[in-house]
């Protein structure tokens, strides 16, 4: 009986270690205004295997793209995902294009909670 007791207070105090720890490891990563952080580009430019000046034209398409879906939050999404698919497609191969979705999908920050 006393093995027991003891086992269970052992086990409740382990609980309680490893649910604090990751309540506060939690709340270093996620206070309000805190910004993910951004993916290195430099090893997607590498994989895609693009020169200078399409690495600069890359760049400043989805800074373009960033900027327009914060703008448009509140409008479709929808129709700025075809036009920016577009713009990706005449950019890029349809290889690289495989290789650029599989890159923004492993680097997508997590969704917020809504308050």
């Amino acid at each position: 009986m006393k093995i027991l007791n003891t086992s269970f207070r052992t086990m409740a105090l382990l609980i309680i270690v490893v649910a604090s720890s990751a309540s506060s490891l939690a709340e270093d990563h996620h206070h309000k205004g805190d910004k993910p952080p951004k993916p290195d580009f430099s090893s997607l430019f590498e994989q895609l295997q693009l020169n200078d000046e399409k690495r600069q034209a890359l760049s400043a398409l989805m800074s373009k793209h960033h900027q327009e879906r914060r703008a448009a939050h509140k409008q479709s999404e929808k129709n700025f995902r075809d036009q920016h698919q577009t713009e990706l497609g005449n950019l890029l191969s349809d290889e690289q294009l495989a290789i650029f979705g599989e890159f923004m999908q492993q680097h997508k920050p997590p969704r917020r909670k809504k308050n």
